[in-house]
């Protein structure tokens, strides 16, 4: 080992120790172990506000949506109640109208026995 250190100058000896200085500090940087840890810690607390904040607005709308639900059911029941109302006072009309012309056929049947009672001929029967 003597020998092989006796052969390298102190140059190679310096250059050498750069070079896998330079390879350590890339390994480093590409792993993660250079990063000083208040980046890291900031990174972490980036990361958790992200969460809370993302976690707030999933909450926020969650309740949105079931707020939203009772609505449109609540509005589905009073639609569905109107169109039974809507539907009632249809079919009062509907006989309120079949009613009026039960009685005009009534009064026009006895106008039209009346017109016939008058405008008849007497019948003459004869016996013989």
């Amino acid at each position: 080992m003597i020998a092989v250190a006796e052969s390298f100058s102190l140059t190679d000896i310096i250059l050498l120790a750069g070079i896998v200085g330079v390879a350590i500090v890339k390994l480093g940087e590409a792993r993660g172990w250079t990063r000083s840890s208040q980046i890291l810690r900031r990174e972490n607390e980036d990361l958790a506000r992200r969460n809370d904040h993302l976690e707030a607005n999933d909450i926020e709308r969650g309740k949105n949506i079931d707020l939203l639900t009772q609505k449109v059911l609540m509005l589905e029941t009073q639609i569905e109640e109107l169109k039974q109302r809507d539907m009632a006072a249809v079919l009062q009309r509907l006989q309120a109208v079949e009613d009026k012309a039960d009685e005009r056929h009534v009064e026009t049947i006895d106008v039209l026995n009346v017109i016939a009672h008058n405008t008849s001929p007497p019948v003459h029967t004869t016996i013989d």
